[in-house]
């Protein structure tokens, strides 16, 4: 579904990614936050077929932010961090925005690379903020901005990334040299489309209103059969969408990897005794 959906996605940027600083206030209390917490990180895990980080080698971990039980975590940090970024966003695309998802601190750890790929609908403008760093050499975000050109964007402790994570490819495709990288990551959309839309057959407004009737009728899942659908979704038989051992990928309707860069993991709610605390050093 995001492959095709993609041709229709709009744009609210001319370049797509935006580095900028962290409002100074937002970065020490965050900083604050991993300095007195960061040995209580717990492995992160992902679905079955996820493939966006390798932790099947490199295993990333998390810092939960809305732990109250953590020194400075909890609601008061998360709607802080929600504040502070909403601000600068809606600067930059111009428009209201209402935050989907905040996720983190998320740690990498050396060897880590993370697959380019575009965030899943609704995580239309996202914000990456370096909390810390540990590392031997740059490891850039690269993504490609709506000129088609692939850019490095190198990050410091306290810098902030904004891209339209819905549309401009993004990932880190050379390992980290390093002991860690540690981010947090809050994805937005736009303002009205956060209204109750369930039963309307409005479009959000990040999808072209030059969209295909049948690809409308798809997004409001109005179409199920998918021997309709396959003049617009050429596949294979070797994988259909309700075959629920069908792992290769070559058809591809429901989006149901969340593990998105900057994606979020559900292991956020994992059950604590799955929680495996780490040393920092």
């Amino acid at each position: 579904m995001k492959l095709f959906i993609q041709s229709f996605i709009q744009n609210f940027t001319e370049v797509g990614y935006k580095k900028t600083r962290a409002p100074e206030k937002l970065y020490n209390l965050v900083k604050e936050f991993w300095d007195k917490n960061k040995d209580s990180q717990y492995k992160e895990s992902f679905g079955i077929g996820s493939v966006i980080i390798n932790y099947w080698d490199n295993p990333s971990y998390v810092l939960d932010i809305l732990n109250e039980e953590l020194d400075g975590g909890g609601p008061d940090l998360f709607h802080a961090i929600n504040e502070a970024t909403v601000e600068a966003i809606e600067e930059w695309v111009g428009m209201k925005i209402n935050p989907v998802s905040t996720y983190g601190i998320r740690i990498y750890k050396e060897g880590s690379i993370l697959t380019p790929h575009v965030d899943r609908t609704p995580l239309i403008s996202s914000v990456i903020i370096n909390v810390a760093q540990d590392v031997d050499e740059d490891w850039p975000l690269e993504v490609i901005g709506h000129d088609g050109i692939a850019h490095n964007v190198t990050m410091e402790p306290g810098d902030m990334v904004l891209y339209e994570s819905h549309s401009i490819i993004h990932g880190r495709p050379f390992a980290l040299s390093g002991r860690y990288f540690a981010n947090i990551f809050v994805h937005f959309e736009p303002y009205e489309d956060s209204q109750d839309l369930e039963d309307s057959d409005e479009l959000p407004i990040f999808l072209s209103p030059d969209i295909t009737d049948t690809l409308k009728d798809i997004y409001l899942e109005k179409v199920t059969d998918y021997d309709d659908m396959e003049e617009f979704f050429p596949h294979d038989d070797s994988c259909m969408p309700e075959d629920e051992d069908c792992v290769d990928g070559s058809f591809l309707i429901n989006d149901s990897d969340d593990s998105d860069d900057e994606d979020e993991s559900d292991d956020a709610d994992e059950d604590s005794s799955d929680k495996e605390t780490v040393s920092q050093s």
